[in-house]
């Protein structure tokens, strides 16, 4: 049952008050301070997130993703088994909704579904990449271009957890970590029609992950990155040629800024043959550019 809009008006400042609260750009409050607060307010995060408001529920997906170092390490440290529970329920509601037009009702076109609620579907994918971030473990690379990111003994992830952890399955962790990678990557690819808000966020969140696993996951983001081709992308029925054209010409300027983004670092070697497939397709006349011009 929906609140009424009196309700519905408390029930969204709540909400934007956990955001707040539980913001790592908050100075306010400490990391022990923003843990204590994350196991209180998990059970009224997920009552939150079963009203179907775009705003409430965008809140409680910033808020989820403020808080899943907090619940993990909370966990990890106390085995807390009924906090695991209440925080996997959660997490798996706002998985499900990355598929849906949640907290939206769908509609009689599924193909336009697909570009309804961005700004929800732009906060899950915030959501995801930070589960895969806790839910792998990092390699530490050899690389001396990249000694900055080997730096990462406080930060917080399975590699941290024993293996014989009493809550906390690291394989069935690090499964589904990997399984949403390839949930996003995959979603390049079988995504018929051009919504260039949705692609470059997942290639934003790409990068996130690319800068943290970078050992992990590199060959199979950047590969993910490379293949990507808007002409293989269709137009929207309700969408005007001139739109459609734009958007095309938007998409691949983006791409380019991010391959040099990538080179310029050093998340992208010269000296790797990823690296020439990009120049031949982003730096040099193609098939793709034929539509932007």
């Amino acid at each position: 049952q929906q609140p009424s809009s009196n309700d519905l008006s408390i029930h969204q400042w709540c909400s934007q008050f956990f955001n707040d609260i539980t913001s790592p750009a908050n100075k306010d409050f400490s990391f022990h301070q923003r843990q204590e607060t994350s196991s209180m307010i998990l059970p009224a995060l997920i009552h939150l997130s079963k009203i179907n408001d775009v705003l409430i529920f965008k809140n409680v997906v910033l808020t989820s993703t403020n808080i899943y170092d907090c619940i993990f390490d909370l966990v990890a440290k106390t085995s807390n088994s009924l906090i695991w529970q209440d925080f996997d329920h959660l997490k798996q509601t706002i998985i499900a909704a990355w598929s849906s037009t949640y907290p939206l009702v769908p509609s009689n076109d599924s193909s336009l579904d697909e570009s309804r609620s961005i700004g929800v579907k732009l906060t899950i994918l915030k959501f995801i990449s930070k589960i895969i971030v806790i839910q792998t473990s990092n390699i530490v690379s050899k690389d001396p271009r990249r000694s900055n990111n080997n730096n990462n003994s406080n930060e917080i992830s399975i590699a941290n957890v024993n293996e014989n952890h009493t809550v906390i399955n690291k394989n069935v962790l690090d499964a589904e970590a990997k399984g949403l990678l390839d949930l996003l990557i995959n979603y390049l690819n079988d995504e018929e029609f051009l919504i260039p808000q949705k692609f470059i966020g997942i290639f934003n969140a790409l990068v996130i992950i690319l800068q943290k696993r970078f050992q992990l996951f590199n060959v199979k983001i950047l590969n993910s990155i490379i293949s990507f081709n808007t002409s293989n992308k269709y137009q929207f029925s309700n969408d005007s040629n001139l739109k459609f054209k734009l958007m095309k010409r938007f998409m691949n300027r983006y791409l380019k800024n991010l391959l040099n983004y990538l080179i310029k670092s050093n998340l992208l070697s010269q000296q790797s043959p990823i690296y020439t497939k990009a120049c031949l397709l982003y730096t040099s006349p193609s098939p793709r550019d034929s539509t932007s011009s």
